[in-house]
């Protein structure tokens, strides 16, 4: 498989004895080593999610070959390093709230509370009352059907409603079939 993603959980059981969970966050970096040409290639990150206990992070591996063991170095401790930390570099599609802004979507019929949301560090969309909400991330996203994409997200609903789902539309007058995934609702 070519740059693939995988998450990496570290935390006291799995950190070396040096590495401190907040204060080397900055400084981390990947490497791959790619056992062929024996060279070290840096790899793209991004952490989802720090605390005093562990670290969620996101890398983009170059390569794994399938019954092999791929090696992956995690470098940290460097002060004055700054954060490199970019989901759009790991994911092929990655939604940045803040990026690319909130539309509404289908008018007022569907979207009836417009300004009921809030953006939590920039990758977190919450809602609470009729929303029907569209981000235009510039690209047409091509869906396949032959297992090869994950979709990751994470939802919760606290009522029951018509409908709990995420679509992945071009037209934001009205809804186009098949592009939305419902969850749970009674539409």
């Amino acid at each position: 498989m070519k740059d693939y993603q995988i998450l990496l959980i570290i935390n006291e059981s799995t950190k070396g004895e040096n590495f401190n969970l907040t204060g080397d966050l900055n400084s981390i970096r990947f490497l791959y080593f790619n056992s062929t040409s024996k060279e070290f290639i840096k790899c793209d990150y991004w952490v989802e999610r720090a605390n005093e206990s562990e670290i969620r992070v996101w890398v983009k591996v170059p390569f794994l070959k399938a019954n092999n063991v791929s090696k992956l170095y995690l470098y940290y401790h460097n002060p004055s390093a700054e954060s490199e930390s970019d989901a759009e570099k790991v994911f092929d599609y990655f939604i940045n709230f803040s990026k690319y802004g909130i539309l509404s979507a289908y008018g007022s019929d569907q979207d009836q509370t417009p300004s009921q949301y809030e953006i939590i560090n920039h990758t977190i969309l919450h809602m609470w009352g009729n929303n029907w909400k569209a981000v235009d991330m510039g690209v047409k996203i091509n869906i396949s059907n032959d297992g090869s994409q994950i979709l990751e997200l994470e939802m919760n609903g606290s009522n029951t409603a018509e409908i709990y789902g995420v679509g992945f539309d071009y037209d934001l007058d009205s809804p186009v079939s098949g592009t939305t995934y419902k969850f749970a609702g009674s539409q």
